[in-house]
């Protein structure tokens, strides 16, 4: 008899245990789950593998430190969005020419450099 209530108290204790940790589990995923809203304004560190070199888009080689940098810090013409589609940037949009050699980007009325002056074409050709 005395056996028999030993072998229930260790068989409660294990299912509670069971019980206990299952539910813990539940609440890290749950956790995982969790989005957080980025915030604007702040600091961005960003950590990179190597040491850049150039930091112009102009003159950036293809090194793979100083193009992570250069997206960070320049905006392209056209970008992809979520699905992978390209759509506008800095363009507002563009032609193709039939032959296909050419591309005429009209740039956003609204694109301006932090100082306050417009982007232009000699910007970003």
């Amino acid at each position: 008899m005395k056996l028999n209530l030993r072998w229930q108290i260790l068989l409660a204790v294990v299912c509670l245990s069971l019980v206990l940790s299952l539910l813990s589990f539940q609440v890290q995923t749950a956790n995982l789950c969790t989005q957080t809203v980025p915030a604007s304004g702040g600091i961005f560190v960003e950590g990179v593998v190597g040491l850049p070199r150039q930091i112009n888009p102009l003159l950036s080689d293809p090194n793979p430190v100083d193009q992570e940098l250069v997206s960070l810090i320049f905006d392209g013409l056209t970008r992809y969005d979520a699905t992978g589609r390209l759509v506008p940037n800095l363009a507002e949009s563009w032609q193709v020419s039939d032959d296909g050699l050419t591309v005429q980007f009209t740039l956003r009325d609204d694109a301006h450099w932090q100082d306050g002056e417009p982007v232009t074409a000699a910007d970003v050709a």
